[in-house]
């Protein structure tokens, strides 16, 4: 009932709320769905020390205090509470409309980021979803996705070494 009255417009003409977050990157590395799907926050810390030159700006909910203290550890990592509390995906979507790319393990927002053509880097757990296909390294529904997979199940380090070297 809460989103019955819910106006989509934003899916036409996004907000320009977000325009300061142009020049950096969207990070999502959690899910609540599915802890596998996830990377733990701590194997970070090389990506944000070696790309010291990007500004990260974190897509995501409900942190713990220490993982939130980890982040801010860091100059060029951002973020944002209480996302999306007034309606579902919407500043989601519109800080996804204003960066210059996005890295994501969750699907959802690697669809939006698809549903906006922005630059993406999608971060699979192996097995991944049936939908990104077995060893696929591109998807034709999303032309400017790179999809980089775990070689081994668990193992986020390899993965966060090659997102280092494609960005």
């Amino acid at each position: 009932l809460k989103y019955s009255n819910f106006n989509y417009n934003y899916l036409i003409h996004p907000s320009k709320q977000f325009k300061e977050y142009k020049n950096f990157v969207a990070l999502c590395y959690k899910t609540n769905t599915s802890k596998s799907k996830s990377i733990h926050y701590e194997l970070l810390q090389k990506l944000f020390v070696k790309k010291n030159n990007l500004e990260f700006i974190i897509i995501s909910n409900y942190f713990e205090n220490k993982e939130l203290l980890f982040l801010s550890s860091f100059k060029n990592v951002h973020v944002i509470k209480d996302m999306d509390k007034s309606n579902l995906f919407v500043d989601t979507f519109n800080i996804i409309n204003s960066v210059k790319f996005v890295i994501s393990i969750d699907t959802a927002i690697t669809h939006i980021s698809g549903y906006l053509a922005k630059k993406t880097y999608l971060l699979l757990n192996n097995p991944g979803s049936f939908y990104w296909g077995i060893n696929k390294e591109k998807i034709s529904d999303y032309p400017n996705h790179k999809i980089v997979r775990q070689k081994i199940n668990g193992d986020w380090t390899s993965v966060i070494e090659d997102i280092i070297k494609l960005i």
